[in-house]
């Protein structure tokens, strides 16, 4: 069933790079479409904070201010959102009709929050596995698994 849609593209995507395929239906094939890098997600918490926090002493008070957000999340989030904003450029321009979405549970979770609702409705399925670095022909066998649930 998916594999007979007209424009299907399925993304596969971590914290540290993505790929997005084309499936051909006349030939049953996926091309790489488009390929993301972000080596940010690789980095420590402490590469991506500049500076030290701030102290302060009041009288015999002292001590260190704590972050309230944690950079490698904010680094992540932006990665997710940078990816959301193209799919939603490409369906917008109708470059594809269906998306299959693959990445795992934490991933997914930063993505979701970025998706609108008009991305939202052309995900036809999402697995919940790393399967980033399989190979092109081996797509097929993901997607028909996903056929028969």
């Amino acid at each position: 069933m998916l594999l007979s849609e007209q424009k299907l593209w399925i993304i596969l995507a971590d914290v540290t790079e993505a790929k997005i395929y084309a499936h051909y239906p006349e030939d049953n094939s996926f091309k790489l479409h488009a390929e993301f890098s972000h080596p940010e997600g690789r980095l420590k918490v402490h590469d991506l904070v500049t500076d030290h926090p701030g102290h302060y002493g009041a009288g015999s008070a002292s001590g260190a201010f704590s972050q309230d957000h944690n950079p490698k999340d904010n680094e992540n989030t932006r990665f997710a959102k940078e990816l959301t904003d193209f799919l939603d450029h490409a369906r917008a321009t109708n470059e594809f009709d269906k998306l299959v979405v693959v990445m795992l549970p934490h991933f997914y979770g930063l993505f979701e929050k970025h998706l609108s609702s008009e991305l939202q409705k052309t995900i036809a399925h999402h697995v919940m596995k790393d399967y980033l670095h399989l190979p092109a022909k081996e797509l097929h066998k993901v997607l028909e698994g996903l056929e028969k649930t």
